[in-house]
């Protein structure tokens, strides 16, 4: 529980639009600094009445709601409801907020904390000021010419840099009031507010230049943020926050409190997910192969077994210490997708009931290298086996070529990606058997090559449903992915289609010398 004198603040500012938001952003900042001395000062900008309701049941002396129009009179009509160009209403929360304690963190509705804050707030101590870079964009590009022109913006302003100004760090002394001050008479200006620049915002514009003019030093955005929810590629480094910019609802709060992104380093570095569907014998094989590990989570996705192999498989996860799924799904990709969106790992691998690990598998090195780098993917060394474990091919690495035509695949079995990448390209597609290699051409266009992770090795089960197909459906549904992917060979739908079936009828003459191995 938050406790103490709260010489530290965090304040934020939220309307209808971000209620839900607002509470992410609570729920995580208690969740992250349960014994710090910091309060929370919350600013309503436009809560209905319902929502002042609920807040006023959470309010306790480390949890204040204001409401900014009891308190301050506009400097102009809407200043303080907020627009896609002018927040005025932000430095006026900040200067009132400051008044009574020693230093302000001001987090947007739209950010979630992630790790404890006593670090942060004691370099907004020791520096006065924490401003953020806005990924190096410039005040020259950023700034509208209305808001130049009020600023007397020219030629020595043109290097600045624009601040973030979502989330930033001040403290009660007098330059930093004055700054303030002047931020505030600046964005009480009505003048020139509305303006045709989608890059322009007002209030961050004009913070912007003046901290420029001011000589104030910005602090790197990625040393401290991450962007979000689905951020990019995982950080072995602890960030501070989370900007998510979304309007979260309650399901997505327990979304992101499930997937460890409070806590980051306490997130297991691999998720193995795993679908079944009455199939005891193959499930067992896959079972007994998965490494018990702290550092490796074991999600099983089942799709409505019967009694008796429901029963097999419920001992089988709890003695390899896993997570079982249970209810029906729509197909495999459905299911992985499930498994997916249940992962707390900073990598996925996916292997099916029937797959397994081989039985010689480095663990650890699969694991070190994971954690020391930081790749989009990774793939292994794979080898088709029949149901008498007799292996029947060595799965080649293909090359772009072959990638592109469908003649070879990465083997997912032995693919491990990074679960905020897949996030981010919403998984599997569930509308193609041959979603796999899809998503091998995705990242591909995305990371480039993966990087080989020697130590994984995979014995995957020959004769899943995409290797029963005819060549003259997987050239039609190969055609039809790459070009809802914008991966189209000859960016034309029809020229794409026409070398496709070249290339079938190719594959067809020469089946007994070229077979494509099973996508499943």
């Amino acid at each position: 529980m938050l406790s103490g004198s709260f010489k530290n603040k965090v304040v934020t500012a939220a309307g209808d639009e971000y209620f839900f938001t607002l509470l992410t952003l609570v729920q995580t900042l208690l969740e992250c600094n349960k014994n710090m001395d910091v309060s929370l000062e919350i600013w309503d900008i436009g809560l209905t009445l319902k929502q002042k309701r609920f807040l006023s049941l959470i309010e306790s002396d480390y949890i204040r709601v204001r409401d900014l129009s009891e308190v301050a009179v506009e400097p102009f009509p809407g200043a303080f409801l907020g627009s896609n160009r002018n927040y005025a209403w932000k430095p006026f929360c900040v200067i009132n907020s400051l008044e009574n304690c020693r230093n302000v963190l001001w987090v947007d509705a739209g950010i979630a904390v992630t790790a404890d804050l006593s670090l942060f707030f004691e370099k907004i101590q020791s520096e006065s000021y924490v401003f953020f870079d806005n990924f190096e964009r410039t005040n020259s590009e950023w700034t509208s010419k209305e808001c130049k022109e009020v600023m007397h913006f020219d030629a020595s302003d043109q290097t600045g840099l624009q601040i973030s100004a979502g989330v930033f760090g001040v403290s009660n002394t007098s330059p930093t009031l004055d700054l303030l001050l002047e931020w505030l008479d600046q964005c009480s200006q009505e003048a020139n507010m509305k303006s045709d620049n989608q890059k322009h915002r007002y209030d961050q514009s004009v913070l912007s230049i003046l901290a420029f003019r001011k000589g104030i030093r910005l602090t790197a955005f990625s040393d401290f943020c991450l962007e979000g929810p689905d951020a990019g590629l995982a950080r072995a480094t602890k960030k501070t926050f989370l900007v998510h910019r979304c309007t979260f609802n309650w399901y997505d709060l327990n979304f992101l409190i499930n997937l460890n992104e409070l806590n980051p380093n306490d997130s297991p570095i691999l998720t193995i997910v795993t679908t079944t569907l009455n199939d005891a014998e193959g499930f067992h094989k896959t079972a007994m192969s998965i490494p018990i590990s702290n550092e490796i989570e074991w999600i099983v996705v089942d799709g409505g077994s019967d009694s008796t192999t429901l029963k097999l498989i419920e001992s089988l996860v709890e003695m390899r210490s896993g997570k079982l799924l249970y209810g029906p799904d729509t197909g495999i990709f459905h299911g992985m997708n499930k498994g997916l969106s249940h992962a707390r790992g900073r990598y996925v691998l996916f292997l099916n009931g029937g797959d397994c690990l081989d039985e010689n598998i480095m663990t650890e090195d699969v694991l070190d290298k994971l954690v020391q780098n930081d790749f989009g993917w990774w793939t292994g060394s794979a080898v088709g086996i029949n149901k008498d474990d007799e292996i029947l091919w060595s799965w080649p690495i293909p090359n772009r070529i072959k990638l592109l035509l469908g003649v070879n695949s990465y083997c997912h079995q032995a693919t491990v990606v990074s679960r905020h990448a897949l996030n981010e390209l919403k998984g599997f597609r569930e509308d193609s058997i041959y979603s796999d290699w899809a998503l091998s051409l995705v990242l591909r266009k995305r990371f480039g090559e993966p990087q080989r992770l020697n130590a994984l090795n995979v014995r995957f089960l020959v004769g899943g449903v995409s290797g029963n197909q005819t060549i003259e459906f997987w050239v039609l549904e190969s055609s039809r992915l790459r070009v809802l992917h914008g991966l189209a060979i000859w960016k034309s739908d029809f020229l794409d289609l026409m070398i496709q079936k070249v290339v079938g009828r190719l594959i067809r003459s020469r089946r007994g010398q070229l077979i494509r191995p099973d996508l499943t």
